[in-house]
């Protein structure tokens, strides 16, 4: 670990992603982003590129919205900042930092998803402590590249909390087995396998359960075991919020092909 990798901790991460999921007071998985950040109001403005695309400005929420051209499209999103702006919050105007988070509306639903990784940067106050407006164009920078190993953090955390993926996994019958660095099938009788006659694939019930995409929730499953014992060192409370959150009523598991009601449980 570098000097950077300490000042952009991995439990700063999961200490923001948790408290954002507490503070949504209902969240439910998969995780609805657009209603996340629907949530900030006026304060965070989500844009798609198309908008870029057609060389037009998107429709103005506020007077300072910065001007961003085609150039600084990244492959998933960016965000920038307007610095010491005046908002409407309820009948009044604040002062305060405004953001724009502009994202591929072309990739795949899981990949627009994680247009959280760009509200990481934003709540982890990566653009005050890099001393930029927008991040765009600093990939070369160390400090930036531990800045965006955060933020990535934040995101799985946020849209899959590792608590959460090992109660489902659990649920499933699934241990982790240190020898062979993999998660097997270990109790037939658990409670999601009395009617499912293969084996299901845990990967899948990760994508399925958390609306994750294939590498992300190879990921997941790697770094589970390790993100678990960072979990386990915030509020107590939050390691139990994240680990019991519910999902979406409906919500149809392709694994072992059974319609849920409000929980996994």
């Amino acid at each position: 670990m570098n000097a950077f990798d300490r000042s952009f901790e991995r439990k700063e991460a999961v200490q923001k992603s948790a408290e954002i999921l507490r503070d949504m007071g209902t969240a439910l998985f998969p995780l609805d982003v657009y209603e996340l950040l629907s949530a900030f109001g006026k304060q965070i403005n989500l844009v798609p590129y198309a908008m870029l695309r057609k060389n037009a400005e998107p429709k103005p929420k506020i007077e300072t919205e910065p001007k961003v051209s085609p150039q600084m499209m990244s492959k998933d999103g960016f965000c920038t900042r307007v610095p010491d702006a005046l908002f409407q919050y309820g009948n009044d105007y604040v002062e305060g930092s405004i953001w724009y988070i502009y994202y591929n509306d072309t990739a795949w639903e899981s990949r627009i998803r994680f247009t959280l990784h760009e509200l990481g940067h934003i709540t982890l106050s990566h653009h005050h402590r890099l001393h930029a407006d927008t991040l765009t164009g600093m990939d070369n920078s160390p400090e930036y590249k531990a800045a965006d190993r955060q933020a990535d953090l934040f995101s799985i955390n946020l849209l899959a909390p590792a608590p959460a993926v090992y109660r489902i996994l659990k649920e499933h019958g699934f241990s982790y087995i240190k020898q062979k660095a993999d998660w097997h099938l270990t109790d037939p009788r658990a409670p999601f396998l009395r009617n499912l006659g293969s084996v299901p694939n845990p990967e899948v019930l990760v994508m399925t359960a958390f609306g994750l995409s294939q590498p992300a929730a190879n990921i997941r499953l790697k770094e589970l075991t390790s993100e678990l014992e960072v979990w386990k060192q915030i509020d107590p409370k939050l390691y139990m919020l994240a680990e019991n959150l519910p999902f979406r009523a409906g919500w149809f598991c392709w694994v072992c092909h059974t319609r849920r009601r409000t929980t996994s449980a």
